[in-house]
């Protein structure tokens, strides 16, 4: 509509009727603090606040329908940029959100992938449960010398429908212990 804001016109209002911003708190029932508030910018007014702003800047009923007006026309033009620059900041925290997620997606797929690829609970299974296994691992815990291979001896374990390597085997044991350790020490 205009140049000139909703804070603008209401201070202009008040200086034409001589009024200081105590003296219109005091007149409209609005505290001063936020007079001074609304006419800085920083605040906006409420439709009862309007009203009360109005009453007290106008000397007849007809005159504070007209300030009433167009201070609701200030308002809403104010609203409305107010309102456009925050859907456009909650539009960058949507797309900020929503390439977090995409990154937790991403390592949840990775995850994912990782699990699929080697099922270490199989794995798990066999070096806990295989009698010849808990045997060897009970050699070496006790400092016996257990020749490398034979522990590995019985035992096929397939990953993606192909045998795991002697050294895959041996990779997966020394995890094993690892993480026996680990909980041991908790």
């Amino acid at each position: 509509m205009s140049e000139i804001s909703f804070s603008k016109y209401l201070k202009e209002l008040r200086e034409e009727k001589n009024l200081t911003i105590a003296k219109l708190a005091e007149k409209s029932g609005v505290s001063h603090t936020y007079v001074s508030m609304l006419e800085r910018g920083k605040r906006k007014p409420t439709t009862n606040i309007i009203e009360a702003l109005s009453n007290a800047l106008g000397d007849n009923e007809e005159e504070a329908d007209l300030f009433k007006t167009n201070m609701e026309i200030f308002s809403n033009e104010d609203v409305l940029k107010i309102l456009n620059d925050e859907v456009e900041e909650r539009s960058n925290n949507i797309v900020n959100i929503i390439k977090s997620s995409n990154v937790i997606s991403d390592l949840r797929a990775q995850l994912k992938n990782a699990e699929m690829t080697l099922n270490l609970n199989h794995a798990l299974n066999y070096f806990t449960k295989k009698e010849e296994v808990r045997l060897v691992h009970e050699k070496r815990s006790a400092g016996d010398f257990v020749s490398p291979d034979e522990d590995l001896r019985g035992i096929a374990i397939t990953l993606d429908g192909k045998d795991l390597t002697i050294e895959e085997v041996k990779a997966l044991e020394y995890l094993v212990l690892g993480i026996q350790k680990r909980r041991n020490l908790k």
